[in-house]
């Protein structure tokens, strides 16, 4: 998020050009100014009543960072002058940069591709010459391109940031562009000899360099688009079409997924997945340690790309070894619920949330206890539906032996009628599984608060709905 922070560095041309038009500003303005101050006061009250001040005020924060001094650092202008340029481009191929560059029949050109900063440099240069000895009417204008151009690279020039990114650059990148054709007006208007000899030398290089640039792009989508590329650029979306396509095709009424994971906004491909089957009324991502058996007809995507049912779609290759970087299967056959070894739960109880466990499967040898569950609802806890499994192992005298908490399917994907199996595994478990005697089941979520961790179990119920507890007992042994 510090490339959006970052954005404050605009603040800087901004107040300029409002000293600048002072003299014009109605009271419409002032009554929008404090409209914007109302509204930034959640954003002001935020930090007022965060950590970080309290940290500000006692010294912590400049103790945690006292291992990196905040300092004046030229690695800004530096990877500003590279942003610019363009010429960085290749390290996008990720482990496969050197591998692009000796298939790339330009790459001893991209030194010149710093020709562009060196353009916005010597434009700038040029405006704040104008600025100070020749003042006109357009001096307002050159004086805020050059402080648009120069806040992000000086706001990021002091090193208060953990880690410097180049991304931190971007409110200032157009600028730059914009300082060139400032500069190219001034020269314009009454060019001498020399002049116009200078623009049409820098005129044909720029032409040039864009040129290059734009070759440079279109070999490098080429090729990502082709080739995996590790640490570099990602698959890209088209790879994902032909997939989608052929899903929609089945025209299914539920998809269950298991790609890397069931967090929507944290895991990558269940983000993409539910982004891109927007138009399938239930789609479902599973975890791992997580299965389910749905009791509507479903289709399944997942990673299993040696599977010799349905479809499988595959990803972009190697441009070494040839192997997919992966794939997606597309199939209606999913996985069937084997009772074997499972022992039936016939405790009448359930959670408040309408999670009731119907059957367990202790494996002593391996440290796991697979838990089936089914659900009449959907589902959401205090904070979030983001419930977590309490799997305590307890010996025969009532001693904590040992817990294997994990987290559990999230409650908007419960649908009844569905069995979901929850397969709790440590090594603990497995090493003192000669102690344990039986095992407490809860379910609770976690609510993160400024200076504290709350846990909110989720209640046992009865058959007649009344609270009898936080925790259900299987005996093991």
């Amino acid at each position: 998020g510090q490339n959006h922070y970052l954005n404050f560095v605009l603040l800087l041309p901004a107040l300029y050009l409002l000293w600048q038009g002072r003299r014009k500003l109605t009271r419409f303005f002032w009554i929008g100014a404090l409209l914007a101050l109302i509204i930034s006061l959640p954003f002001l009250i935020g930090p007022a009543f965060a950590s970080l001040m309290d940290a500000l005020l006692n010294g912590r924060l400049a103790q945690r960072n006292s291992a990196r001094a905040v300092a004046v650092s030229a690695e800004s202008f530096l990877a500003f002058a590279e942003l610019l340029s363009g010429a960085d481009l290749p390290r996008w191929a990720g482990i496969h940069r050197d591998l692009f560059l000796e298939r790339l029949p330009i790459r001893g050109a991209l030194p010149l591709f710093y020709g562009v900063s060196l353009l916005a440099a010597l434009s700038a240069m040029w405006l704040a010459f104008r600025s100070l000895v020749r003042r006109d009417a357009l001096t307002p204008v050159r004086v805020t391109l050059l402080l648009w151009l120069l806040c992000a690279p000086l706001g990021t020039a002091i090193t208060w940031f953990p880690i410097f990114n180049d991304h931190y650059l971007l409110p200032s990148h157009a600028a730059a562009y914009l300082c060139i054709g400032a500069c190219l007006g001034d020269w314009l208007r009454r060019p001498s000899r020399a002049q116009r000899a200078l623009i049409a030398i820098g005129g044909a290089a720029l032409i040039a360099i864009v040129a290059l640039q734009a070759w440079l792009q279109l070999e490098f989508l080429a090729f990502v688009g082709k080739y995996a590329t590790p640490n570099g650029f990602s698959t890209p979306l088209g790879m994902y079409m032909q997939a989608r396509q052929a899903i929609l095709a089945e025209r299914p009424e539920q998809v269950l997924a298991r790609l890397d994971g069931q967090y929507i906004g944290y895991n990558e491909q269940a983000s993409i997945w539910n982004f891109l089957l927007y138009d399938v009324p239930t789609v479902r991502f599973l975890q791992a340690g997580i299965e389910v058996y749905p009791s509507a007809p479903t289709l399944f995507i997942s990673h299993r790309c040696d599977s010799a049912e349905g479809q499988t779609f595959y990803w972009r290759r190697d441009p070494i070894s040839g192997a997919p970087e992966g794939c997606f299967h597309i199939t209606h056959n999913g996985p069937t619920f084997d009772p074997s070894g499972f022992t039936p739960f016939s405790q009448q109880a359930r959670f408040a949330n309408t999670a009731q466990l119907t059957a367990f499967r202790w494996q002593p040898e391996s440290g796991c206890l697979a838990l089936a569950w089914q659900a009449e609802a959907p589902a959401h806890g205090v904070v979030s539906d983001f419930f977590q499994g309490a799997v305590k192992f307890y010996n025969a005298a009532g001693e904590l032996v040992a817990q294997a908490d994990g987290y559990f399917w999230n409650g908007r994907y419960w649908r009844k009628g569905d069995l979901i199996v929850r397969t709790f595994c440590a090594d603990s478990v497995r090493e003192r599984a000669e102690q344990i005697a039986f095992v407490r089941i809860g379910l609770y979520t976690i609510e993160d608060r400024r200076d504290e961790r709350l846990f909110h179990n989720v209640a046992v119920l009865n058959a007649n709905g009344t609270p009898i507890g936080q925790f259900l007992e299987l005996k093991l042994r």
